[in-house]
């Protein structure tokens, strides 16, 4: 190639002393320049082709985890307050299991403690985080507990989180089709239509065991139960000289107010009260202990996925180290390269200097002589 620019230019030079050996020497070193500058740019811009189509599978695959390990945390959070909330109720529970060891000795006075344990029972109930109370009921009507779908991979798999109703609540239907609702304090209300967008509240009533105990919406109208027939879910019961009858339903821990029992007043409804109670810790218990194992399962699919995404951001970061490599080797390869042909091509023009210094007296004005000279040189 050496020779084939200079032969080529020389020929067409003005001057036969001069071969303008610079001048040509400079158009080489721009043309190598210019072949090496457009190599170097498409080598690079393929690479970061492939560079940028990785990277951006990685942030993808970042963005998904991330996303996904958000909710799982989350649902951590939501579980171990409901595991922190069922402790607190089970403690709760045994205390009523306390009060009614103690009835029989003052009805009255236990009848009013067992229902202000049930009334914190529900309002810690209620303090569980957001709409995944996880230990509350789907309403005051369908006491199924909360559940949902958790998704724990960045390809859609869901688990479900079954939640545990550990509310203390209970509905009568009345032989009217009316409806009573306890307010969980100290009333309870008769309601013509119970539901979510018209509840047509009727008469509110004292569940306290007297008059002087109610306070609040609560009327001096207590209500008391007739029938003494504790275990079935037919039910008797007076208000101010009327009666009622109705079936009852419970919820939760399947444990009622105190008025339910007969307000403690016989041994039999201090049984079936410590009966259901009994129940209500030994169903405590296991759903501390079912909750517990999800919030463990839970825990352990969190640091699966923090883990993938350390792994994900390793290799992303692997991928770029060997891409700098690449870029590296390549950088010096392109050097060596250039400056073995920059290199050449001063030989070349030294070495043609010399030559033309040397026999440029013999060579003259002879046209076929300098182009013969030229190339060989």
């Amino acid at each position: 190639m050496a020779i084939d620019y200079m032969g080529g230019l020389s020929i067409l030079s003005s001057s036969n002393s001069t071969f303008s050996s610079k001048s040509m020497q400079d158009v080489i070193y721009e043309k190598i320049t210019q072949q090496y500058k457009t190599k170097i740019e498409k080598t690079s811009q393929a690479r970061s082709e492939v560079y940028d189509s990785r990277a951006k599978y990685y942030e993808a695959q970042n963005e998904k985890l991330s996303l996904v390990s958000g909710g799982v945390k989350n649902a951590i959070d939501t579980i171990g307050s409901a595991v922190e909330g069922a402790k607190k109720i089970k403690d709760m529970i045994f205390d009523l299991k306390i009060f009614l060891e103690k009835a029989d000795r003052d009805p009255t006075y236990y009848a009013q403690e067992f229902d202000m344990k049930l009334t914190a029972i529900n309002e810690e109930v209620l303090d569980r985080l957001g709409v995944y109370n996880l230990i509350g009921s789907r309403s005051r009507t369908n006491y199924e507990a909360n559940e949902y779908d958790l998704k724990v991979d960045e390809k859609g798999t869901t688990v479900l989180l079954q939640g545990y109703n550990m509310s203390a609540d209970y509905m009568i239907t009345d032989s009217d089709g009316k409806y009573w609702v306890p307010d969980m304090r100290n009333s309870i209300k008769r309601y013509d239509n119970y539901d979510a967008v018209d509840l047509n509240i009727e008469t509110t009533y004292s569940t306290a065991q007297s008059a002087a105990a109610g306070s609040g919406s609560a009327t001096s109208k207590v209500i008391t139960r007739t029938d003494t027939d504790y275990s079935n879910s037919a039910i008797s019961f007076n208000v101010d000289g009327v009666d009622y009858t109705g079936t009852i339903s419970k919820g939760g821990l399947n444990v009622g107010q105190s008025w339910i029992y007969g307000g403690f007043d016989s041994p039999e409804g201090i049984a079936q009260a410590a009966s259901e109670v009994e129940d209500a810790l030994e169903n405590a218990e296991m759903m501390i202990a079912q909750l517990s194992a999800m919030q463990a399962t839970t825990q352990g699919q969190f640091n699966v996925l923090e883990n993938s995404i350390i792994q994900n951001k390793t290799e992303m970061t692997n991928a770029l180290i060997a891409q700098m490599q690449e870029e590296y080797n390549f950088a010096a390869k392109i050097k060596r390269e250039y400056e073995g042909a920059v290199t050449s091509i001063a030989s070349i023009a030294q070495t043609q200097g010399q030559y033309t210094e040397i026999f440029g007296s013999i060579l003259g004005d002879n046209k076929l002589m300098n182009y013969m000279f030229n190339q060989t040189v």
